[in-house]
């Protein structure tokens, strides 16, 4: 859930690769836009990350995640981001990401549902669903 920042918080969330070699092959070529998928989100808007799905939040955005219990996350891209202990760039996880990735992506837009109920807009969607935005939703950036 985006709690705050920019009004339209653009997210990946997905990737448009058709094969495992396919992901391999953009993610080695570090050809990002190619890979990745896009999405705004605004302040207050939810969306459901299965296991195994690429996602990241962009820069100034405050998220929480909720999960289940697991001390794992694999570094496919850090944004040249380096450790300020070593001066070094982040350890990256190629490897553990290609093993883990879902291929095709099992990420799809969705429109949530929506009722009134005692005076408020309520919407919602099943876990049969990843729901984000529908009208948000880009297959490469700088697409609408």
């Amino acid at each position: 859930m985006i709690l705050d920042g920019p009004e339209d918080n653009e997210i990946v969330l997905g990737h448009n690769a058709a094969t495992k070699e396919e992901f391999m092959e953009w993610s080695n070529q570090k050809e990002w836009d190619k890979l990745f998928r896009y999405v705004n989100m605004k302040p207050g808007q939810y969306v459901h990350v299965p296991a195994g799905s690429l996602h990241a939040f962009c820069k100034d955005a405050v998220a929480v995640a909720f999960s289940v219990n697991a001390d794992v996350t694999y570094r496919l891209y850090d944004f040249d981001r380096v450790e300020a202990s070593t001066g070094k760039p982040r350890e990256l996880h190629l490897r553990e990401v290609f093993d883990n990735i879902s291929v095709p992506d099992r990420i799809e837009p969705c429109t949530p549902m929506q009722e009134e109920r005692d005076g408020c807009r309520i919407s919602f969607f099943t876990m049969s669903q990843a729901c984000i935005p529908a009208a948000g939703w880009r297959r490469r950036k700088g697409e609408d």
